[in-house]
């Protein structure tokens, strides 16, 4: 089976799998445990490049809250030229395609589109437009980083009540596919009862993920979809296939149990679906 998520892109971005692992989840590809074997999925996003090193906020930088966990969101980076400079030669030789998630404001994020598309380890790039800045926003990345590389896109939207109006924005700007969605931000404690204010991940996002896809598939904006948020069973991965994804991010379930990108590969074969 072969999924296109980018078709009326000039190189297109053909997947074997609609299982793609999410952003940050192995780092540059160097952060994964050896029992995830990379040959379960379609593509992998990497962890968030930007235009000059980051070094991020202090740890911890994890919280356990009810039904999932909270991650803060460093931005750290050691900025795209050694991030090519150390890992191109790996993302040449792991044999899927590596999708880059970009990290900064719209003119460095375009700065740091323009280097990627000189790489020919880059298969497309992910963007993750600010959730406080609203749809028009996240049109003027999409634009900006379009008009600065030929590089299929993939925008990962909010879960918010206007999350038609962001994927409408996003399609009208260039993007070529949509990933729904973007885990919310959330508010968790450390051990020390000190709140720590990052993302929620885990599986009591996931329905909050199918109801936004819903949304958007019903739209009909003519873009794949890509479902991503809290997919935890084989079941979960199947949901968003039957409310219209054609691929689907898996994220930190995988750092509990690595055999699930089998065991989802296995239940959705059993459906006709690989």
């Amino acid at each position: 089976m072969s999924i296109e998520l980018a078709p009326d892109h000039k190189t297109g971005l053909v997947l074997r799998s609609p299982r793609i692992l999410a952003a940050g989840m192995i780092g540059y590809g160097d952060a994964r445990s050896r029992a995830l074997d990379l040959s379960d999925f379609g593509a992998w996003v990497t962890a968030p490049i930007s235009l000059r090193s980051r070094s991020g906020s202090p740890p911890p930088r994890m919280a356990e809250v009810p039904g999932g966990v909270v991650l803060v969101e460093t931005g750290q980076n050691p900025g795209v030229h050694r991030v090519l400079r150390d890992h191109a030669m790996a993302w040449s030789r792991m044999g899927l395609p590596v999708i880059a998630r970009l990290w900064g404001s719209e003119d460095e994020q375009a700065a740091v589109a323009e280097q990627l598309d000189q790489a020919e380890c880059v298969a497309a790039l992910e963007l993750a437009p600010d959730d406080r800045e609203g749809p028009e926003a996240a049109a003027r990345l999409v634009s900006s980083v379009r008009r600065s590389c030929e590089l299929p896109l993939l925008v990962i939207l909010p879960l918010v009540p206007d999350v038609v109006d962001w994927a409408t924005a996003c399609a009208e700007a260039g993007a070529n596919a949509l990933v729904v969605g973007q885990p919310p931000r959330a508010i968790g404690f450390t051990g020390d009862g000190v709140p720590m204010r990052g993302r929620l991940y885990g599986p009591t996002i996931a329905a909050l993920a199918w109801a936004s896809l819903e949304q958007v598939a019903r739209a009909d904006l003519g873009l794949p979809l890509i479902g991503a948020g809290g997919i935890h069973r084989p079941e979960d991965a199947r949901a968003f296939l039957t409310l219209g994804a054609v691929a689907f991010q898996i994220d930190v379930a995988i750092w509990i149990d690595p055999t699930l990108p089998k065991r989802v590969m296995s239940a959705l074969e059993g459906n006709g679906i690989s």
